[in-house]
């Protein structure tokens, strides 16, 4: 699986632990009624839109080679990366409050939290998951 997919799905699975579990974003259903799943899953993917999208512009993320790098390269990434996720968070917080969304983010200390949780599950896919064959090859190439 190439880095790009698995910062991708880190992503999107961050942002719906985030609606699941942090207390301060929560999605609003019609008419104050109860939110229900396609109401969650919309505005989920909306926000992940947001951060994949801009995240792909602008990537900060140490890559699947992070063995090999030096110790202070990977801090500094995932540090810059938190930053940047706390950003696009904060973004999130402002244009769906003024597009009126059903999603809302409440205060800093949530949209800290839903960005330490983003990218902390897309840093843990990152290192997790399988490298792609391109990746095991040159590994194997390199050692040989």
């Amino acid at each position: 699986m190439r880095d790009v997919m698995r910062r991708r799905i880190g992503t999107i699975a961050g942002v719906y632990l985030a609606i699941a579990l942090l207390p301060g974003v929560w999605v609003k259903g019609f008419l104050g009624e109860e939110p229900g799943f396609a109401d969650v899953a919309l505005e989920g993917m909306m926000a992940a839109a947001v951060l994949v999208v801009l995240g792909q512009i602008v990537l900060i993320s140490p890559g699947s080679d992070w063995r090999r790098a030096p110790v202070g390269a990977v801090l500094l990434l995932s540090v810059l990366g938190y930053v940047q996720d706390f950003l696009l968070w904060l973004l999130i917080s402002w244009a769906f409050a003024e597009i009126e969304s059903a999603l809302h983010v409440d205060g800093l200390g949530t949209v800290a939290l839903a960005a330490l949780l983003t990218r902390g599950l897309s840093l843990a896919l990152l290192l997790l998951l399988p490298p792609s064959a391109e990746h095991r090859e040159e590994a194997v190439a390199e050692t040989a």
